[in-house]
C-alpha cells in the first residue's frame, strides 16, 4: 500500500470528538503533517481538497465530500461508541453542560425554549432521555449510519477500546491504515499515550464535563426498560451492526438504578 496522502477520521458526538480533537493537533504538529477540519465548503465542495502534500482531515458528524470519499490517496477511520451509551452520556450532558452554544439557543419549535430548557422542563428521567432519543441521539445515529452507507474503507476504531488501549492494539489498527510506521509510529504512539483516558489526559482541563466518572457498560443501570424497548425497535439493529451486541437479548442484563434515572 502506497503512503496516503490524506488521513481521514470521522467522529460523532459523544464518542470521542474532544478527545479526537487533542489527539489529531498534536498528533499533527509531533508527526509535522497539515490538519484540517471538514466542514464549510471543505465539505459542501466535492471537489475541494487540501493543498498539502500530506492532511490529517477530521469531521465531528462523519462526513466527508464525494471528491475525498472517491480519493485514492485518502484513508478513512471511524470512530464510534456503543449506541446504549451514547444516549446515556448525551442525556446527562444536555441537562447539565453550560458552554455548548446551541443547546442555549431559543428555538420556535420548543415554543422559545431552549434544547436544554425543553429536557429540563419534562417531569421525569425516562421522558428526558427519549426526548433525547428522539432529537440529537436520532442525528448523530444517522450520521453513524450515512457513514457506514457510502462504503468506503475504513477502520473502525471503538471508543470503549481506545480507552483502555495500553498495547496500542486498537490505536496501530487505525496507524496501520493510514501508514504510519517506524519512527513516525513511535511518536504517533507517544502521543496517544500521553493524551489517553488511561493518562495524563484525564487530568485535563479541556476534558472537564465531556467524560462521565463510572463504569464501563453504565446503560445497564441507567437506561429505564421502557426506553430499552423502544431503542431496541428503533436502534437495536445498530447496536449489532456496530459490533456491541449479537441480537437484542441484551435488554434483559438492564439492573435498573433508581438513584440513576432521576430528572433534573
Amino acid at each position: 500500500m502506497s503512503t496516503p496522502r490524506f488521513l481521514c477520521l470521522g467522529t460523532h458526538h459523544k464518542t470521542g470528538t474532544v478527545w479526537m480533537d487533542l489527539v489529531t493537533r498534536r498528533l499533527s504538529r509531533r508527526l509535522k503533517i497539515a490538519r484540517n477540519v471538514i466542514k464549510g465548503e471543505k465539505l459542501n465542495d466535492p471537489t475541494w481538497e487540501p493543498d498539502e502534500d500530506r492532511s490529517i482531515l477530521i469531521s465531528w458528524h462523519g462526513e466527508f465530500n464525494q471528491g475525498m470519499l472517491a480519493h485514492p490517496d485518502a484513508r478513512f477511520i471511524h470512530m464510534v461508541r456503543d449506541p446504549r451509551e451514547v444516549l446515556v452520556s448525551g442525556t446527562h450532558y444536555h441537562l447539565r453542560n453550560q458552554t455548548e452554544r446551541w443547546l442555549h439557543i431559543p428555538r420556535e419549535n420548543f415554543g422559545g425554549r431552549s434544547y436544554q430548557e425543553e429536557m429540563l422542563a419534562l417531569p421525569t428521567f425516562e421522558d428526558q432521555m427519549r426526548f433525547e432519543m428522539d432529537h440529537h441521539f436520532a442525528k448523530t445515529m444517522g450520521e453513524i449510519r450515512a457513514f457506514i452507507a457510502t462504503g468506503v474503507a475504513h477502520v473502525r476504531w471503538h471508543f470503549e477500546k481506545l480507552m483502555v488501549d495500553k498495547q496500542f492494539t486498537e490505536f496501530d489498527r487505525g496507524m496501520d491504515h493510514w501508514g504510519i510506521d517506524g519512527l513516525d509510529l513511535d511518536m504517533a504512539r507517544s502521543v496517544f499515550r500521553r493524551n489517553s483516558l488511561f493518562g495524563n489526559l484525564k487530568q485535563d482541563e479541556t476534558l472537564k464535563g465531556h467524560v462521565r466518572k463510572g463504569a464501563r457498560k453504565d446503560w445497564r443501570s441507567t437506561l429505564p426498560p421502557s426506553v430499552a424497548k423502544t431503542f431496541v425497535d428503533r436502534f437495536g439493529d445498530d447496536v449489532v451492526a456496530l459490533g456491541y451486541a449479537a441480537d437484542a437479548s441484551w435488554i434483559n442484563e438492564l439492573t435498573p438504578d433508581p438513584s440513576l434515572q432521576v430528572a433534573m
